[in-house]
């Protein structure tokens, strides 16, 4: 005996109810690919990807229907992490690392595909796809999908839109990449008028022995409040930057660097900077590893030339100072998580009290089934504000954040668990009125992944 509908709001879902108790109310269609009961004996695939590494995960589960997808990595045969860097020319590089589970124990791989940065989403994510297949082959081949699988090839492998044309080609522009940006914003309401103005070159080379690099860049931003009695209060904040720099590969866990900028800034009292600084960095694990785990020394020495736009606290219009640095950053990402720390000190030779420290540190651990722990935490001592202006700033320029306060630290921290239960399989793709409830597939206000 079916129950009645006793609310108004309950009807679509009531409606649902019958339908789904007395038959179909749509027209039979194709069984719903990749799910549990359409693939008996398919292999179980957790994909782990970071939270800036677009892995299309909807795209995937409707191309790739051999395999079914689960939320926890516990309850997978293959756990896929894809960690991401970007390349030389712009584009990405990614990294699938296959770890084999339970009855695949032991029998782990590791393939890499990279994008081009001209190449549009839909080539990057069927190129992620197509190395997704080829992973999850020798996985699959031992189960009872692996008979009903296939091998074919490209006609012509070198066509435009396939990653082989860009490696296999004479490079008519020995790999140098160039890009241009320019945007313009604006927005209103009754009582406040924002705009802002932006733009950008740079030009790059990235080889295995160098890394050379010119940017440029203007930003303009400009509000304008109007006060209840009729007046009006504009803030505008300028800044520029102009930079060279070249690093070199010494040996396979040495590399050296330098780099020149000259640079300006209304928001740090800064009419003009230009600075040269010096790096050596040495990695414990070979660079090649650097999407899964770094740990890396740095230290850099330079000379700064400044020039105020007005007296600063340390009565001075403008000064020329060395100083140094030293850096330890980690990172690591395994099928457990991911954590990365970075400790910073810096100095002014010409007074040591003038300093600054900082750590910031990063988490994201899988605790046991289901269970995630995220920690984000950041925190500085700021010793080292050459360039304030003499005098107090106006409530406006507080307000209105026209102009750099002087401070002795700067602290943030985030803690968070997440905790995930029920149904382990995730195959179905559903983006009706994504907007609506969200749900399934990351089909909400937040966008869903593609």
């Amino acid at each position: 005996m079916r129950r009645p509908c006793l609310a108004p709001l309950l009807l679509l879902v009531c409606a649902a109810s019958v339908s789904a108790q007395s038959g179909p109310g749509l027209p039979a269609g194709p069984a719903t690919p990749g799910t549990p009961a359409t693939t008996p004996g398919a292999v179980r695939v957790f994909l782990d990807c970071g939270f800036r590494t677009p892995c299309y995960q909807d795209y995937v589960k409707t191309e790739i229907t051999y395999v079914d997808y689960v939320t926890v990595r516990e309850a997978a045969d293959v756990h896929v992490l894809v960690t991401v860097q970007f390349t030389g020319a712009g584009g990405r590089e990614y990294t699938l690392k296959f770890v084999g589970q339970e009855a695949f124990k032991g029998l782990d791989d590791e393939v890499t595909f990279a994008t081009l940065p001209t190449d549009s989403e839909d080539l990057a994510r069927r190129g992620f796809v197509r190395t997704l297949q080829l992973g999850l082959v020798r996985y699959a081949l031992r189960t009872a999908a692996g008979r009903e699988l296939s091998v074919s090839r490209r006609s012509n492998p070198g066509a435009p839109g396939t990653n082989g044309q860009a490696r296999s080609a004479r490079d008519p522009w020995n790999y140098w990449v160039f890009r241009t940006r320019l945007n313009g914003n604006t927005e209103s309401e009754s009582s406040s008028v924002s705009r802002s103005l932006g733009g950008s070159v740079s030009a790059s080379r990235v080889t295995d022995a160098w890394k050379l690099s010119l940017s440029a860049y203007q930003d303009y931003r400009e509000n304008k409040y109007t006060y209840s009695s009729g007046s009006t209060y504009t803030s505008v904040r300028r800044s520029h930057d102009v930079t060279v720099g070249a690093v070199r590969s010494l040996k396979p866990r040495w590399s050296a660097g330098a780099k020149a900028s000259t640079s300006a800034s209304t928001y740090e009292n800064k009419d003009r900077v230009i600075d040269a600084t010096a790096a050596l960095e040495f990695n414990l694990f070979p660079y090649t590893e650097s999407t899964r785990r770094e740990l890396t020394f740095q230290y850099l020495v330079g000379v700064a030339d400044y020039q105020y736009q007005v007296e600063t606290v340390y009565g001075r219009l403008g000064e020329t100072v060395w100083h140094h640095a030293a850096r330890v950053s980690f990172d690591m990402k395994q099928t457990w998580g991911s954590l990365s720390s970075d400790v910073d000190w810096s100095q002014y030779l010409h007074d040591r009290s003038l300093n600054r420290k900082s750590i910031s540190v990063e988490a994201d651990l899988r605790l046991f089934r289901g269970l995630s722990l995220n920690v984000n935490a950041r925190a500085s001592g700021i010793h080292d504000q050459l360039y304030l202006p003499k005098g107090d700033a106006t409530d406006e320029e507080v307000l209105a954040r026209q102009r750099q306060l002087a401070t002795s630290f700067r602290r943030s921290a985030f803690v968070g668990l997440s905790y995930t239960f029920g149904s382990v399989y995730s195959n179905v793709v559903n983006t009706r009125i994504g907007n609506f409830i969200g749900g399934g597939g990351g089909g909400g206000m937040m966008g869903r992944g593609r």
